[in-house]
């Protein structure tokens, strides 16, 4: 099997050196050129750590486009933060062009990400990664933790397609209504990614201080609300379930802390500023998300959402 995966951060590398343990023949689609063709994976987990192979591919270039075309890979999945979507939509439609197309899978944060890839592909399937990992390096990856996969069912059925990829690099993986999936992975993201980025921690630091913790739960329960009120019933226990995956990820610093410490843009709107709106198209209030997301993009100019109505602006 030959997958490729659109991004060269710290989940598509993640991603990259399970398959190729796995035996999959991995492509990794990246905006800049790279090297060496090996991802290196290091971890605290048993028998993780080690060098893989992975061919890297530069996705802006045209040499690039015909090398995808000359691989063709059976299955996509695309990693990119939400606010690089623009410039990969476009990238998929100029393939789409040229007669290339395969089942492909979306792994961003945030909410409503297949509206805006819609016609990019004609088998666009969602999904959520519980794997806690940072890039140290173009090809160099810290994999901190894994935990379950989520991906949502789709009229094609490829979501099945995915599933069998990711059991057979040993991921723990689920398939679920896309709607819940989606706001399964907000709840945890909303608390999480925002208070580490404001606080400049790890993810298990939450925990060791008692208003921090607090905060990630207010977060948690508003998004709990939010989805009750489009229909969608999230676990009853989900600020447990919050706590075990920072507890899975204790050593990891999340995506949104990450991009604050490097001076990168956020996904706060995708995830907590959509929360917000969302609560208030329905007459709710969400305090402390719209606090978070406005603490977030006060941090600096450059920390707010890039995220284009037009993907062919981008």
């Amino acid at each position: 099997m030959r997958v490729a995966i659109v991004g060269n951060g710290s989940i598509g590398l993640s991603l990259g050196a399970l398959f190729s343990k796995a035996g999959v023949d991995v492509i990794i689609l990246t905006r800049s050129d790279v090297k060496e063709n090996i991802i290196f994976a290091e971890s605290d987990i048993e028998g993780l750590s080690g060098r893989y192979n992975a061919l890297f591919i530069n996705r802006e270039r045209e040499e690039g486009i015909q090398k995808i075309l000359e691989k063709r890979p059976e299955l996509v999945i695309v990693t990119v933060k939400a606010y690089h979507l623009g410039s990969v939509v476009k990238r998929l439609k100029e393939l789409k062009r040229r007669g290339f197309e395969r089942p492909t899978l979306f792994l961003q944060n945030g909410l409503d990400i297949l509206d805006f890839v819609a016609g990019s592909v004609s088998n666009p399937v969602r999904g959520v990664t519980g794997i806690g990992a940072y890039r140290k390096s173009k090809n160099t990856v810290f994999i901190a933790g894994i935990n379950k996969t989520l991906i949502g069912r789709d009229e094609g059925g490829k979501c099945e397609e995915f599933k069998r990829l990711r059991e057979l690099a040993g991921l723990p993986v689920e398939i679920n209504e896309t709607p819940f999936i989606e706001r399964f992975k907000a709840a945890i993201n909303a608390g999480i990614n925002p208070v580490t980025a404001l606080l400049r921690i790890k993810n298990g630091e939450i925990l060791e201080r008692e208003d921090a913790w607090e905060v990630v739960k207010r977060a948690t329960e508003e998004t709990v609300e939010v989805a009750k009120a489009y229909g969608v019933e999230l676990p009853d226990d989900m600020i447990s379930i919050v706590r075990r995956g920072i507890e899975l990820t204790y050593n990891n610093y999340s995506s949104m802390a990450m991009d604050v410490l490097s001076g990168r843009p956020t996904e706060i709107d995708r995830i907590n500023g959509k929360i917000v709106e969302k609560a208030e198209n329905k007459g709710l209030n969400a305090p402390v998300n719209r606090s978070l997301r406005r603490l977030i993009r006060a941090l600096s100019p450059r920390c707010t959402d890039i995220f284009p109505s037009d993907p062919s602006s981008s």
